[in-house]
């Protein structure tokens, strides 16, 4: 019988296939995203299923402890895969809805466009980040930036896009046109997104026609694939926005204050910090939890369960159905929605959202939970007097935690954890202790190795091992590898220890490897070596006459900034240019099989012996093909005998 946790991935997989399978559901899944837009694309995903009217969501922990709100009887958990350990586990977040709170509670701030007061701000913000004028209106500017970020994303994935067409209505795309209609469905769906969360109204502007290339990826790893590419430029763009808005309202307060002499109206809730500007998203994302932009502990930090993990094939369940309550929730001044921007629970600054008991509103098809998957973390909906062991709730029941909250020490759930997967990651990416080890780790992983391959490796490269350990949010630790145990990392304060065995350490290390995670860039591009470039160069698939034709640009003296743009002529992808062959299998200099593809910035090479990364711009390519010309190598005796005498034009 599956576990609950297979039960939820099948849920996941099957509504990864129905969610570009119709404008309504894409555009519906697209606005829950815009809302959530600090998670990484699964648990969005996760979330639409089950609750795709939530706005806040957070660990049941952080609703007690940071923002001092109880959780409702009968409130289901909206569960979320976690894969830190040996075994994917289920965890669980509740919806704001599905609180209550006090005097002294703290609500989220979810910042809110309005163009009357953030148009200039916001514009000006996205205008020096992106570099995309916004003197045509936000919408205008917002597709545009939309256009670019779904280039870039193209540019960067390329090769992992092309690697999931198969079982699509891609499949039968060439490499150009599988670029094209990724690049379309990724612009209209991220200008979507965007749109919905800034207030405006995405359907004044889009029809079902502009969304045609959505439902080609119809497969749940070509989904994964648009859906990470819509989620991670979501987050991009929004926390600009985000930002700025923040920036104007907490002005606007001071300057209230200085001329009035009030205390600065900054949405903090009895003492909320102030957000800090991130740096920017990282390759994991960020964590489900977070209650909002600025919330403590949630807002720049990851909590466990951020980092997005590929789901292996499995068989689809169908659809599930709903599982919302018909009963009421508790009317008062406790039922605050997450809409409501600054305050305490007293008073009520806008409409809420649907309450968790309140009919299914939400497009046919997009969710709403199933009873047999949700039954397993419910809030007890009743407080008799005596409870029978065997009907005791997981959590404490709203009086217990109220009385908690108004201590001051909220009640603790089974199994805290203040060690996230961005601990665990950073440590794995440390390395083991020794010299190379890294690269010897991550060339381990390019071959077709079991697990019990692996783990007697990982165990010989580690041996015993032991060092201090910072942790994300700046505590102190330690980290311990032993051949029994594996790793074992611990935290002083709060006292927390967590052990990965083996088989974990090599399950999470094949994910980072194969998500390009867990070498640095420049660790990287040390895998392919000067040689190797050379030899990609003089190979060059054997294009006929165009290896020649560069030659002829060197010898008519050419300056560096015109032989950078002539091979970008030559090698560009652009749309309308179709060169002949600007990609392909290439064999490098020490014999091992590589790849490489040319993009607007230049080619790109990968190993695929040490899984060697690197991309090699067209300056630093002229130079390359400079020094082979100089010393002779550029042209093969045949090609030197087939030169065409005739120069070249001049591009």
């Amino acid at each position: 019988m599956p576990s609950k946790a297979q039960l939820y991935a099948q849920m996941a997989d099957h509504a990864a296939t129905q969610i570009t399978g119709s404008y309504q559901e894409w555009t519906a899944f697209l606005t829950t995203a815009a809302r959530l837009y600090k998670y990484p694309y699964d648990e969005q995903l996760m979330i639409f299923a089950q609750r795709p009217d939530a706005t806040a969501c957070a660990e049941y922990d952080l609703w007690n402890e940071k923002m001092r709100r109880y959780v409702r009887r009968g409130s289901r958990g909206i569960a979320l895969i976690d894969t830190t350990g040996g075994q994917p586990r289920l965890r669980y977040v509740f919806d704001i809805s599905d609180t209550g709170g006090g005097e002294n509670s703290r609500r989220p701030f979810l910042w809110q466009y309005r163009p009357e007061e953030h148009r200039d701000t916001v514009t000006a913000a996205l205008e020096n980040h992106f570099d995309v004028t916004g003197e045509n209106g936000l919408p205008d500017q917002l597709e545009r930036i939309a256009a670019q970020l779904a280039q870039e994303y193209w540019d960067d994935h390329q090769r992992d896009i092309l690697a999931i067409v198969d079982g699509s209505f891609l499949e039968g795309y060439d490499e150009l046109n599988v670029g094209v209609q990724f690049r379309n469905a990724a612009t209209v769906s991220i200008s979507y997104a965007l749109m919905s969360r800034c207030g405006l109204d995405p359907d004044d502007y889009y029809e079902h026609e502009d969304f045609f290339s959505v439902f080609d990826f119809n497969t749940s790893a070509a989904v994964a694939a648009l859906g990470t590419a819509v989620s991670e430029s979501n987050q991009t763009v929004l926390r600009q926005i985000g930002i700025a808005i923040q920036n104007y309202e907490r002005a606007k307060s001071a300057e209230r204050s200085a001329t009035h002499g009030e205390q600065p109206d900054l949405h903090q809730e009895r003492g909320l910090p102030h957000p800090r500007p991130d740096a920017g998203r990282d390759a994991g994302g960020q964590a489900p939890g977070q209650v909002r932009e600025d919330a403590p502990g949630v807002s720049e930090g990851a909590s466990p369960g951020t980092v997005e993990h590929p789901a292996p094939e499995r068989e689809a369940v169908p659809a599930p159905a709903g599982d919302r309550r018909d009963g009421q929730q508790p009317s008062g001044a406790d039922d605050a929605g997450a809409e409501e921007v600054g305050g305490r629970d007293g008073g009520t600054q806008g409409q809420r959202p649907h309450e968790v008991g309140g009919p299914d509103e939400h497009p046919q098809g997009s969710g709403g939970g199933n009873p047999a998957l949700g039954a397993d973390l419910q809030l007890t909906p009743q407080e008799p007097e005596e409870t029978p062991a065997a009907q005791l709730s997981l959590f404490p029941s709203e009086r217990e935690q109220i009385q908690s909250i108004q201590e001051g020490s909220s009640v603790k759930t089974p199994d805290p954890s203040s060690v996230s997967k961005e601990d665990i990651d950073a440590e794995l990416r440390r390395g083991t202790g020794t010299a190379d080890g890294k690269l010897r780790v991550h060339a381990f992983y390019q071959q077709e190795r079991d697990a019990k391959e692996a783990v007697a490796f990982l165990k010989h490269e580690y041996g015993y091992y032991r060092h201090s350990h910072t942790f994300v949010d700046g505590g102190q630790g330690f980290v311990e590898y032993t051949s029994d145990k594996g790793m074992i990392l611990r935290r002083y304060e709060p006292e927390q220890e967590i052990k990965l065995t083996w088989n974990a350490i090599d399950k999470r290390l094949r994910e980072l490897v194969t998500a390009r995670r867990y070498l640095t860039t420049e660790e990287l591009a040390s895998l392919i070596t000067q040689a190797d470039i050379d030899a990609l160069l003089v190979q060059d698939w054997n294009v006929p006459g165009r290896k020649q034709q560069i030659l002829k640009w060197f010898q008519q003296g050419l300056t560096d900034e015109q032989l950078e743009g002539a091979l970008r002529s030559v090698y560009n992808l652009s749309p309308d240019i179709v060169p002949p062959r600007t990609g392909g299998l290439v064999d490098l200099a020490d014999g091992a099989s590589g790849y490489a593809y040319y993009v607007a910035a230049g080619v790109r090479i990968e190993n695929r012996q040490n899984g060697g990364w690197r991309e090699v711009g067209y300056g630093e390519m002229a130079q390359h093909i400079r020094a082979l010309i100089d010393t002779g190598q550029y042209l093969t005796p045949e090609e030197q005998a087939a030169l065409v005498e005739q120069p070249a034009p001049v591009p």
